[in-house]
């Protein structure tokens, strides 16, 4: 990680450096090695968010500069341990100006100013000399650019670049907590859904509504590794007993699982499943019609047809984060879901005032809430 951080802080920092400084454009040829210039097929245009195609044997355009990068590798008090790695600046001819500037590594290349025998050495042993696109190895064109020579200490908190003020790239530190085998989830939400408000036996008239409430859930359980497995309970929201017109909440109970993935960015992605049943009145008595062969065998087969006595199972899915805060009280928690809850509704038939029918309520929804168990 730390390497990674230091390559990004490196690469910054040489874009801040030719970003302070003038230049005009020039027309160089950069030779690529055979076995480099899959690399640098494509070329992304920051103007248009177009990637272009280009001849990756020889690129044209601006070279600036060379920098010769040293960089901590090991920063132990003992052994302080550097590399250095040297970049050639360039700045492709399709690009509409400085900000797109590439970071070309110096092995990649093939030189030229060592093999021209007409050029005087020099302390860099001619690898900062280049040809002209125009006018390949004419001495007369080849130009000569700076060498500029940048070390990053182990320990760098005042550094100034090009009179540019200092670039710290923050670190992220999770917080470390220790999960116990269990979770309680408070969640606070809002559902949308499509309710259907009055009906008659026959299904001849009919009149929906589109909803929206607010809602709450309490969840706890065993938790194992990525796994959890508990209850939840919810106050449910309000839903038309459409054969009447009666309006109430239908507050449900389900079997609550979970699965989360590994962290990312001190997020941990999660994903949830449940199963049950809503618990009110008609519901409940709905659930013991159905699972009542005697009850069955009291209503007339003709008006089985017009309403529905199966089991009213509830279902939901879902995907939200769990973020840890400091000191690891709780987790701040999100997500996002779908429900189909089936609920029972009273119904005239057979003789009988109050025959529940099952119906079923689709709705989406989002939460957002804690979850304890540290």
């Amino acid at each position: 990680m730390k390497k990674q951080l230091v390559k990004i802080f490196t690469f910054i920092i040489l874009t801040l450096i030719v970003s302070c400084s003038s230049f005009e454009r020039t027309d160089e040829a950069i030779r690529i090695k055979p076995e480099a210039t899959h690399k640098y097929n494509e070329i992304f245009n920051r103007d248009s968010n177009f990637v272009a195609i280009r001849n990756s044997n020889t690129l044209r355009g601006t070279v600036l500069k060379i920098v010769e990068v040293t960089k901590p590798v090991d920063c132990t008090a003992e052994n302080e341990l550097f590399e250095t790695q040297k970049y050639v600046v360039f700045l492709d001819s399709l690009q509409p100006d400085i900000k797109s500037l590439e970071m070309i590594p110096i092995e990649d290349i093939e030189l030229i100013g060592p093999k021209l025998s007409d050029l005087p050495p020099n302390e860099h042993g001619n690898i900062n000399w280049f040809e002209s696109f125009n006018n390949p190895l004419d001495p007369t064109t080849i130009r000569e650019v700076p060498v500029e020579k940048i070390k990053i200490p182990c320990k760098d908190s005042s550094t100034k670049f090009c009179d540019c003020s200092p670039l710290v790239l923050p670190t992220l530190n999770c917080p470390d907590c220790d999960y116990k085998s269990y979770f309680v989830e408070l969640r606070g939400g809002i559902a949308a859904y499509r309710d259907r408000k009055l009906t008659d036996i026959d299904m001849i008239q009919q009149v929906y509504e589109g909803r929206s409430a607010y809602f709450g859930d309490i969840a706890a359980g065993y938790r194992a590794e990525n796994w959890g497995l508990g209850v939840v309970f919810s106050s449910g929201v309000p839903i038309y007993n459409s054969f009447v017109g009666d309006d109430f909440y239908r507050p449900f109970g389900l079997l609550h699982g979970r699965w989360h993935f590994d962290d990312f960015f001190c997020m941990r992605p999660f994903l949830f499943g449940e199963f049950g049943l809503a618990v009110d009145d008609i519901t409940l008595d709905l659930f013991r019609v159905a699972i009542c062969e005697e009850c069955n065998e009291q209503i007339r087969i003709e008006d089985k047809s017009k309403f529905d006595i199966s089991l009213p199972v509830s279902w939901g899915l879902g995907a939200g984060l769990d973020i840890p805060l400091p000191y690891c009280w709780f987790d701040l928690s999100f997500d996002i879901g779908y429900r189909s809850l089936a609920i029972g509704e009273y119904v005239e038939a057979s003789g009988f005032s109050n025959v529940p029918s099952k119906r079923r309520v689709n709705m989406f929804f989002f939460r957002l809430g804690i979850t304890l168990g540290y």
